[in-house]
């Protein structure tokens, strides 16, 4: 949905208390300041991802719980000030009833070869 830059299938998918930790430091709560973040970004900025791989899990807490999880890695593109930027992306998305609980969102610049 990110990709297509769907501010409506993202809402969908969020769960109402979600929360975003991104790569800036900033931490973000709720759907309706996810969806603010987004649009803003995306009318201001041309993101694009390049989807390279991702890993669903299960996972058992020690307390005998599951949590899902799905970790993305793209490859990420924008331009900042007319310079493009380009970045490896990793992303974990923490679901809970269906939607999107969290997100840990981790970046480092391409290497220049």
């Amino acid at each position: 949905a990110h990709e297509a830059n769907d501010l409506d299938k993202i809402y969908e998918m969020d769960a109402d208390d979600i929360t975003i930790y991104r790569i800036d430091g900033s931490v973000g709560k709720g759907k309706d300041e996810h969806r603010e973040y987004l649009e803003n970004w995306f009318e201001n900025s041309t993101p694009k991802w390049e989807a390279k791989w991702c890993i669903a899990n299960t996972v058992e807490n020690i307390d005998g719980s599951l949590e899902t999880w799905l970790t993305t890695g793209s490859k990420f593109s924008d331009f900042v000030d007319g310079e493009e930027i380009l970045t490896n992306t990793v992303a974990d998305f923490k679901f809970e009833d269906e939607k999107v609980k969290s997100i840990y969102i981790y970046s480092r610049n391409v290497a220049k070869e």
